[in-house]
């Protein structure tokens, strides 16, 4: 585990120790089991690929396990020196006690700036049927949330949403590497979902035909938020590339009307969409336009294609050292409860037995003798 994992597990770490001394477990043996373990599946895991915010897997399938997981993001943000949202995907199971659901909607709606509900393990159950019951509980929390029954595509669209310094949480299935269904069993691993999520969302869209024509994939939303555009337009709909060639633009591009000295890229807008556009950046939009719902409109397009290329680079900036980016230099770090108590600037093998000897004499016989039961 790297540094953070160790903070974010540190209870987890204390409690399997005290539980180790109940068993008369010798400190060396406990410090070396800790330190042998490189992960829990399931529980905070971590999924890295190299972008710039997190993504933790966890099992919390509970409204009392969801509010312990989004206040430990929020801390984890916190502590990072970040402001970055905490986004929460989670769903409710299917033909287990529906009274919980309403709870946990609205357990993740308030831990969350962002919530995605979708399906859990169904079961023999509607999955739509499930998302509604949780859904009142998500609607009295007040928070900001979508919904999307398929699990693949809800996790998706939550990296989707997420910038630099956000946490992003997929709650509930943890460990498991199936999903159940009416229609049956179906693999299904959310971490290794998110991973290919992730190298898609940071891959480039390589075209040797077409070199400018190279764009992370983005929501229709979040761009628009880059380059400060208004419209009707879908907010899921992807971007997977640009152009300012109408000839040129392939189905996903995102067009970009600019003005030229002999051409005005207005002029094309409606050759680019009927050739797959997924949008067009516009500096007007008149009656002229047959699809306005494909339309955003800027103040001035090349400053806009100007601003979503810096938006880009910022967002999946990497350290120059070439480093992976939980090593870059990071804004100074709050000294986590533990470490204070003990006067220690991180935790390590010697910090975790001087822990354990500690804890070891402070734990009462009445402690050992509920562990024991």
């Amino acid at each position: 585990m790297d540094s953070d994992d160790w903070l974010v597990n540190v209870y987890n770490v204390l409690a399997a120790s005290a539980a180790g001394h109940a068993r008369d477990c010798a400190n060396e043996a406990i410090t070396k089991g800790i330190f042998d373990v490189t992960r829990v599946p399931g529980r905070f895991e971590r999924v890295d690929c190299g972008q710039p915010f997190t993504v933790a897997v966890d099992y919390a399938h509970t409204d009392d396990a969801l509010r312990n997981l989004t206040a430990l993001a929020r801390d984890f943000v916190a502590r990072a020196g970040l402001r970055g949202k905490v986004i929460t995907l989670f769903g409710c199971g299917g033909d287990r006690d529906r009274a919980k659901r309403p709870l946990m909607g609205e357990a993740a709606g308030k831990g969350s700036d962002f919530a995605v509900l979708t399906s859990d393990n169904p079961r023999s159950e509607d999955p739509l049927a499930i998302m509604n019951d949780a859904l009142v509980g998500l609607q009295k929390s007040g928070a900001k949330y979508t919904m999307e029954p398929d699990r693949r595509k809800a996790i998706a669209l939550a990296l989707q949403h997420a910038n630099s310094g956000d946490i992003v949480l997929l709650a509930g299935k943890g460990h498991e590497k199936v999903q159940v269904t009416r229609e049956g069993t179906i693999p299904f691993d959310d971490v290794e979902v998110a991973r290919e999520n992730l190298k898609a969302l940071g891959s480039t869209v390589k075209r040797t035909d077409r070199p400018q024509g190279r764009l992370m994939n983005l929501s229709l939303s979040r761009i628009a938020g880059f380059i400060a555009a208004t419209g009707e337009y879908d907010e899921r709909a992807l971007a997977r590339g640009y152009s300012i060639d109408s000839r040129t633009v392939r189905n996903g591009d995102l067009f970009f009307a600019v003005k030229g000295e002999r051409l005005d890229g207005h002029d094309f807008v409606e050759q680019a969409l009927s050739k797959g556009a997924a949008g067009a950046i516009v500096r007007r939009i008149n009656s002229a336009y047959s699809a306005k719902a494909s339309l955003l409109a800027v103040a001035d397009t090349l400053s806009a294609l100007q601003s979503l290329a810096t938006a880009v680079r910022k967002l999946w900036a990497r350290p120059r050292s070439g480093l992976p980016v939980r090593w870059a230099r990071q804004p100074p770090k709050k000294q986590s409860p533990i470490c204070s108590r003990y006067g220690i600037a991180s935790i390590g093998p010697r910090e975790i037995s001087t822990i354990i000897s500690d804890s070891r004499s402070a734990f009462s016989l009445s402690s050992r003798n509920m562990i024991l039961q």
